[in-house]
């Protein structure tokens, strides 16, 4: 049964392909996949995660020889540490004369007592998105765009988590078993390539115009309907480029014998060589200017070559502030937290627009699918709890 209301086909029962893929197609609340519960278990995860991701780069890892961190990574969590160290003596004083906080101040400064953490959060988000995408496949004929969107927000909390942890455990994964480490790395990427295809329907050009319109629809009909000069071809792009840095990045941290051996060859090295040439062509110029001004026996060419050798000067500095901003852990893990906020308002604002684009019922309420992911995370929280009063047992008294 369907009506009209200011040019679109409004259908009251049911919606297929054959409405239309402007239609405005009214369908019920699914608390299973967009209630508040499942939302909150991946947001508290994600967030989470990446602040204790970022308490590890600025305080946990910055006496870590081995630790991902270049120079400008080294100074500016050397100045946020000198930072925090004015702002919060007085509170130090006082960790200082409680037992309890003085323990509890240990596991955090202690890198040691985060990673088991931040591996247990990290298993945990990647069995979660896991099975949220499988289902998002699964019911592709049946589930709604408005759904499917929110299904690929949630796999880029995953995302998000992974790429901003694995380089992180990058230099302490040689403590565990080869073989979990491989499997864990090999289900890491199975789902960022799931979550990488999931990103192509948001270039249709009817991209949840129809929040009620299976999204099967979409799939069925993205020949020709993803144009260069529309913005959802552009957010799909986008996408498309930061998902593909993701498996690259996580690839070469699970597999760093792998990213050298691909780049252990003659045709590649000498790609570098060239490469470092170029970037370092500037540098190299600027010096030679300089000779060359110094030797100039007019006034004239004086002032050409202190023209040039300032020009080098500018374009050097220009290439080695890309390159450190580039090559940056910390500055990397600001684009991650940005889409990261990104993601869960992209949630947000679609949940409240479901409201007027079709949806029928609540999503807000607390049932036993709500419940469980909640429930999930006492079990990270279990592990810092007993980081933090746990006692380690002698062997002698295991014996």
């Amino acid at each position: 049964m369907a009506t009209s209301l200011e040019g679109r086909q409004v259908v009251l029962q049911g919606c297929s392909c054959s409405d239309g893929l402007d239609s405005l197609c009214l369908f019920e609340a699914d608390p299973d996949i967009a209630g508040i519960g499942i939302l909150l278990s991946f947001i508290i995860t994600a967030c989470t995660t990446h602040l204790m991701v970022l308490y590890t780069y600025f305080f946990a890892l910055q006496s870590d020889k081995r630790a991902p961190l270049g120079k400008l990574d080294r100074t500016i969590t050397t100045e946020v540490r000198r930072a925090c160290t004015w702002l919060f003596t007085p509170i130090a004083r006082l960790i200082t004369n409680d037992g309890k906080l003085h323990r509890m101040w240990q596991v955090l400064v202690q890198g040691d007592s985060l990673f088991p953490i931040l591996v247990i959060l990290t298993d945990q988000q990647i069995i979660t998105g896991l099975a949220i995408i499988t289902v998002g496949y699964a019911k592709t004929g049946t589930m709604t765009e408005y759904h499917f969107a929110l299904v690929s927000n949630l796999a880029t909390l995953t995302v998000v988590v992974h790429d901003s942890v694995a380089n992180v455990l990058r230099h302490r994964t040689t403590h565990h078993s080869v073989n979990m480490q491989a499997y864990k790395a090999i289900a890491v990427i199975c789902f960022m390539m799931m979550a990488l295809v999931a990103q192509i329907p948001s270039g249709h050009q009817y991209w949840l115009v129809s929040y009620g319109l299976p999204v099967q629809c979409i799939w069925n009909s993205i020949n020709g309907n993803i144009r260069s000069n529309t913005p959802q071809s552009a957010v799909m792009g986008t996408s498309l480029f930061l998902y593909t840095w993701a498996i690259i990045v996580t690839v070469d941290d699970y597999f760093p014998k792998l990213s050298s051996w691909a780049f252990d060859n003659a045709f590649v090295r000498a790609a570098n060589i060239y490469f470092l040439k170029a970037i370092l062509l500037p540098r190299t110029a600027y010096f030679a200017s300089a000779r060359k001004r110094a030797l100039a026996k007019t006034e004239l060419a004086t002032i050409l070559w202190s023209i040039f050798e300032w020009s080098c000067f500018l374009m050097a500095a220009v290439i080695f502030t890309l390159c450190e901003v580039l090559n940056s852990e910390v500055l990397d893990l600001q684009r991650i937290w940005l889409l990261l906020i990104t993601s869960i308002q992209t949630i947000f604002v679609l949940r409240d627009y479901a409201g007027r684009n079709g949806r029928v019922g609540n999503e807000d309420g607390w049932g036993f699918g709500q419940a469980v992911p909640i429930f999930l995370l006492l079990i990270p929280l279990s592990t810092i709890l007993e980081a933090i009063y746990g006692t380690p047992v002698e062997v002698e008294e295991m014996a």
